[in-house]
């Protein structure tokens, strides 16, 4: 993984508001794509998969989509959530093999696992 600080800053801001937003919910945020491979560029958006319990609604995925305005706007960082349920996730259609096989956890059951930015 290289993410460079704003990175981190936003991604943990967009962490700390998800588990604050759907603490019941939330399973686990991981980070996938070119930057979990450490291949992204600053111009690359910065990949997240978000697992919940339960189906996804349009109020879940509002209520995970939101929280990614603020980071964008003060850190610039252009982060991408996908929301996956926990029963998907288990499934693991050839997009949640690839996620499960280079992706890097930074969130799981109530413990931020980033570095400190």
């Amino acid at each position: 993984m290289r993410l460079t600080r704003r990175e981190r800053k936003a991604l943990r801001e967009y962490v700390s508001a998800l588990a604050e937003r759907i603490p019941n919910r939330l399973e686990s945020v991981v980070l996938f794509g070119s930057k979990a491979r450490g291949r992204g560029r600053s111009t690359r958006d910065t990949d997240v998969a978000v697992v919940v319990k339960g189906g996804r609604t349009p109020r879940l995925r509002m209520l995970v989509t939101e929280p990614t305005f603020e980071p964008i706007a003060r850190f610039g960082v252009d982060l991408s959530p996908l929301l996956i349920s926990s029963s998907a996730f288990r499934k693991g259609s050839p997009l949640i093999q690839r996620i499960k096989r280079e992706g890097i956890p930074v969130w799981s059951r109530g413990r931020n696992l980033l570095p400190a930015a």
